[in-house]
């Protein structure tokens, strides 16, 4: 089966203010922990800004949308992760934040809608 994940990256508050980064969002095969994930699909979404000062709660959310290019394996664990690169650059760098935990999807109970963290 081909699958649709979708959801929300909530970059809290205690995140500095940037114009114009670039999200990158993407959903990996974790079912082997001593291998490299594979990508199953993701998604770059630029020109994404952050003004804490500028919003009510001082949160930036937004949405995504992950196609995956192959089948989904029921007896296979999935997770979604993200890398926002602050400064677009391309390039991991300190300013940059990752999430920093498994949002699993897809197969042994999670759904397909995930809220993903950053900050």
């Amino acid at each position: 089966m081909i699958a649709v994940v979708t959801g929300r990256v909530v970059i809290a508050a205690s995140v500095r203010p940037f114009p114009a980064g670039v999200l990158h969002v993407r959903l990996d095969d974790v079912s082997h922990a001593d291998a490299a994930a594979p990508v199953v699909a993701e998604t770059v979404i630029p020109g994404v800004a952050h003004d804490p000062a500028g919003s009510g709660d001082g949160k930036t959310v937004v949405e995504f949308r992950l196609t995956a290019s192959s089948d989904i394996d029921p007896a296979h664990d999935y997770s979604v992760r993200v890398w926002l690169d602050r400064d677009g650059d391309g390039r991991p760098g300190s300013g940059d934040v990752w999430s920093d935990q498994a949002y699993r999807v897809l197969t042994r109970g999670f759904g397909t809608e995930v809220t993903v963290a950053l900050g």
